[in-house]
């Protein structure tokens, strides 16, 4: 199946759960709790629920010249250690799904994975030592698994200050070890088997109502096993997006973030845009297409809103100062 394909039969299916799916039984009216790519100060509310998909291009040659070539001691079996000339190639595409739950009226809890379609490989030239050049290739996986939670500790209240909330999540699984060491070796000497990782990311996020807009800005920080020097374990991401009301009921979303982890592959400079529909009061969903590390992807969210009491902004405390000017 092509790419395209897969994504209109992606786009078909969710439209069609969108449709018939929604709900009236909610009383709070729906709120985008992410743009295309980066999250936003909004949460579902108590019993609400979303769903979002992607797709992004993963390519990695390692090293990036014949010329410099990665020779190092390679353990295949668990029995021997040899000296070898050794390279990693990929050629992907990385679909991060993400499903989303209102646990509380302002808690919201996501788990999800990241799957991967295509080539990820190590090979190694001449394996016997007889001036053979042809390759032996061993596959290496790309998945992971996450988990994490975003909790709104400013709500807006109309009192023409932003929102904020604070989240974090878990990813672990395996990755592509296209990092190396200070010697100029990859960080794992087993090409037999795959590189497995643990990565932690954590953001904080504002969100400004200006009426027919909206606009977002995050910090965030990821901290992954991956990385050779504890140095090069931290990334920072900064982002920033908005909304803009087209029409009643679309928007027109677009993001930027510095820098993303998805099954500990560093994906930077990620740019969408697209739109947004309201399906009813409730629902919603929407659609982006993305640049990843200058790579075209795409983004598929849905949102179902819960139940969440909105408070109201704090009435200003009358001093009885007032009659005296009538």
């Amino acid at each position: 199946m092509t790419p395209l394909k897969f994504i209109y039969a992606i786009v078909s299916i969710v439209l069609f759960v969108c449709i018939f799916s929604t709900s009236d039984a909610f009383s709070q009216s729906n709120s985008a709790t992410h743009l295309g790519i980066m999250p936003t100060a909004e949460t579902l509310g108590k019993g609400g629920y979303s769903t979002s998909i992607g797709m992004f291009k993963y390519e990695a040659d390692v090293p990036g010249s014949k010329s410099d070539p990665v020779v190092q001691n390679v353990v295949i079996g668990d029995f021997f250690r040899e000296k070898h000339r050794v390279e990693y190639h990929a050629d992907a595409e990385l679909l991060p799904l993400r499903l989303a739950f209102g646990v509380a009226e302002y808690v919201d809890f996501y788990f999800g994975g990241t799957y991967s379609i295509g080539d990820s490989y190590k090979a190694i030239a001449d394996y016997y030592e007889t001036g053979d050049e042809r390759e032996r290739k061993y596959s290496q996986f790309l998945f992971d698994g996450v988990a994490g939670l975003k909790y709104n500790i400013k709500p807006e209240v109309g009192d023409g200050l932003p929102a904020f909330s604070i989240g974090g999540e878990i990813q672990t699984g395996y990755t592509s070890d296209d990092k190396k060491t200070s010697d100029g070796n990859f960080v794992d000497d087993t090409p037999a088997d795959s590189f497995p990782f643990v990565g932690m990311g954590t953001y904080i996020v504002a969100s400004q109502n200006l009426q027919m807009a909206k606009l977002h800005a995050a910090v965030g920080l990821f901290l992954s096993s991956k990385s050779p020097r504890v140095t090069d374990s931290f990334k920072i991401s900064v982002q920033g997006g908005g909304e803009l009301m087209l029409a009643e009921n679309l928007a027109l979303i677009a993001d930027y973030t510095t820098a993303r982890m998805y099954s500990g592959a560093d994906f930077e400079n990620l740019l969408s845009v697209g739109f947004r529909y309201n399906l009813s009061e409730k629902a919603a969903f929407s659609v982006s297409f993305a640049t990843a590390s200058s790579n075209p992807g795409f983004q598929f969210n849905l949102f179902v809103g819960g139940e969440k009491a909105r408070p109201l902004a704090p009435e200003t405390p009358k001093t009885g100062g007032e009659e005296l000017l009538f």
